[in-house]
């Protein structure tokens, strides 16, 4: 349908019938189409460029379904900073909403509430503060956490939208997410104006997503070189203080930057003007990381535009530390702290996506995180450019939780709950992604999430102690003993004589010689021996000859039975059958001699050979082997995380060293 503006008199057109206003190009007014034709709601401004990389005319797709990008909102936020939010109208006739929030993009669609419940069964306003969990009356009742309630005024807009609205109308809003990465949003005031804190809100459920799912723009993933996004080249400014020149590396997203030079804090919207003074203690120190300087990490090259040093008090002392703020056209923003020469890599995560698990432990995809340090954080100092209105001085409450080499920091202010995950990186790691070969090493203690330099032992010596299990499961199967020899000889029979010269002793003597047998070199050699005695001993003297060498293998063999009563009780000793090895080095015919000495005069002796026989003993040595660098490496381990832990209030009780928790929250 295509109209005229009534300010201009441009023709405007409006392509869906379910839209309520357009904004013309030519003079930028509103135009709210009704029965009667068209209305203009007011003016707007000049729009300022958007910094998502994102245009109307766009096409994508979500879900299999396409879509359009025919919208877009600037929201002013109430503690500072804009917004954009984008409207899409997908080929099926739905829209929806597509916004980003430091980097992390979320799409969203006016939720239809269950038919057993009403609008009236969602919270109101006043009820919802960051971190409050709550029920929504979705046919599913998902459960979602907030995340940050807030105002947002309107304060421009282009394209063709699906709402009428209000120039300069403010509504308040709160934000929630849960684990599965859904993301949704209460809007406690339409565009018309703001209700009652008891009014109805509006319901808009989806869930966190990105531009390569959406099929929009997307840098190629380790690409080095980005196109530049409307309103991101660097401009240098004059601080309206000093007269000093700023250098603003991301107008349009950054809401203030600090001169260099008298250390003002300067807001970015609009011409420089002066917010505060800050008192920047160390201003003539160079930060190991200077401002300006690129980084990699995970394959994104990323630009460090600002420095925070922030710090919490501790009986009496305080604890500071560097937090450099990097930002990347692709991804957004992230951060890389510095605290006791330790460094982590920072991202934001949806608060909906921790879950508390007591008073001590949260969890977060999988992995559970330990209570390290609660504390009040607050700015000292502030260098460069901010995507909020930093003030010195401002505080946050802060809990640390910690799963080496992962740590989950809680932020909590007056209106948002902040999670974010930081990865431990090596000083030599750092050094590599700024190509900063003289970044020092400061570390003089264990960090709170430094990894154990061979944390993977456990695993290691698992893989190992479960390949020694297989192999001595299949050296068992396959080394059963295969039989070369085995004789039963009676004593003093012809095959087993008795010697002439122990005729005069108080023990016979007998010898025996077996018949040749092949042995294979290079392996082992089991003889088992069985002579039944009562009261009685033997002694076997067993000597195997090399009939090829003549080479002599020699070892002796005890047997024994002995049983009485004493005191009124029975006992018994019994070793009547016995085993013994013998290596076997070559390979050949082989001979045995068996000179058995004992007191009995009768029986018979039972003669085996086996060769190839699997010994567990051999096992039990590898296990040794292997226990001990396990058993050295926990006690190194455990001296490790006690260090650790020394550090802490709140150490779990194996590594307790007798601190008291102290509740700062």
């Amino acid at each position: 349908m295509k109209l005229f503006c009534p300010s201009c008199g441009s023709a405007v057109e409006f392509r869906y019938d379910d839209s309520f206003v357009r904004v013309c190009e030519a003079c930028h007014s509103a135009l709210l189409r009704t029965d009667r034709g068209i209305d203009s709601l007011g003016q707007f401004s000049d729009l300022a460029p958007s910094t998502t990389g994102l245009a109307l005319g766009q096409r994508g797709r979500w879900q299999g379904v396409g879509f359009e990008l025919v919208g877009r909102t600037q929201y002013g936020h109430g503690a500072g900073g804009s917004w954009d939010e984008w409207y899409l109208h997908f080929e099926d006739g739905r829209w929806g909403w597509l916004s980003q929030a430091e980097g992390r993009w979320a799409i969203t669609f006016e939720a239809r509430i269950a038919e057993a419940a009403t609008s009236s069964a969602l919270p109101a306003f006043s009820e919802l503060l960051p971190g409050a969990h709550v029920q929504l009356p979705l046919a599913a009742r998902l459960a979602f956490t907030v995340g940050e309630r807030g105002e947002a005024e309107l304060l421009n807009a282009e394209g063709e939208l699906p709402f009428a609205f209000q120039l300069g109308s403010t509504s308040r809003f709160v934000d929630l997410s849960d684990a599965q990465e859904r993301f949704a949003t209460l809007d406690y005031g339409s565009p018309q104006g703001s209700p009652a804190d008891d009014g109805a809100p509006q319901l808009y459920v989806g869930s966190y997503t990105s531009l390569a799912q959406l099929g929009l723009r997307l840098r190629e993933p380790g690409a080095r070189e980005t196109p530049p996004l409307p309103g991101s080249s660097a401009q240098r400014l004059a601080c309206p203080n000093c007269g000093g020149s700023v250098e603003l590396r991301l107008p349009g997203s950054s809401l203030a930057v600090v001169c260099p030079y008298c250390a003002s804090m300067l807001d970015c919207e609009g011409p420089l003007t002066i917010l505060s003074r800050l008192q920047q203690r160390s201003q003539q120190q160079r930060p190991p990381i200077p401002l300006g300087a690129q980084g990699d990490f995970a394959g994104v090259r990323y630009t460090v535009t600002g420095r925070l040093v922030r710090a919490v008090s501790y009986q009496g002392q305080c604890f500071e530390w560097d937090e450099y703020l990097l930002h990347a056209p692709a991804v957004g923003y992230r951060w890389l702290v510095c605290s006791g020469g330790h460094y982590s890599f920072v991202s934001e995560v949806p608060a909906g996506a921790v879950q508390t698990r007591g008073e001590h432990q949260v969890r977060y995809q999988d992995q559970t995180f330990q209570l390290f340090e609660r504390a009040e954080v607050r700015v000292l100092e502030a260098h460069g450019e901010f995507y909020w209105r930093v003030q010195a001085g401002e505080t946050v409450q802060s809990r640390d939780y910690v799963a080496p080499p992962l740590m989950l920091s809680r932020e909590l202010s007056q209106g948002e709950l902040h999670w974010s995950l930081g990865v431990y990186q090596s000083v030599e790691q750092v050094r590599r992604a700024f190509g900063l070969a003289q970044l020092p090493d400061r570390r003089r203690e264990v960090g709170p999430h430094q990894p154990f330099p061979h944390r993977h032992w456990p695993r290691v010596a698992a893989l190992a102690l479960a390949a020694l299990v297989l192999c001595a499961g299949l050296l068992a199967l396959l080394s059963s003993g295969q039989k070369v020899f085995s004789t039963s000889l009676a004593l003093g029979s012809e095959e087993f004589p008795e010697a002439k010269e122990s005729s005069s002793l108080a023990q016979h003597v007998y010898v025996y010689f077996s018949p040749s047998f092949e042995l294979e070199g290079g392996s082992n050699l089991q003889l088992q021996l069985q002579l039944p005695l009562r009261n009685s001993w033997a002694y076997a003297g067993i000597d195997l000859i090399d009939e090829g060498s003549g080479e002599l293998s020699t070892l002796g063999m005890e047997l024994s039975q002995y049983s009485g009563v004493e005191e009124g009780q029975a006992w018994s000793e019994d070793a009547t059958s016995v085993e013994r090895l013998i290596s076997v080095r070559n390979s050949g015919s082989h001979v045995l001699r068996v000179e058995l000495q004992t007191p009995a005069s009768s029986g018979r002796l039972t003669l085996g050979l086996r060769q190839g026989v699997f010994v567990g003993g051999t096992l039990l040595l590898a296990l040794l082997a292997l226990g001990l660098p396990a058993v050295v490496l926990a006690l190194v381990q455990h001296g490790f995380e006690r260090q650790r832990w020394s550090n802490s209030d709140f150490a779990p009780a194996l590594y307790a060293s007798g601190g008291s928790e102290d509740d700062d929250d």
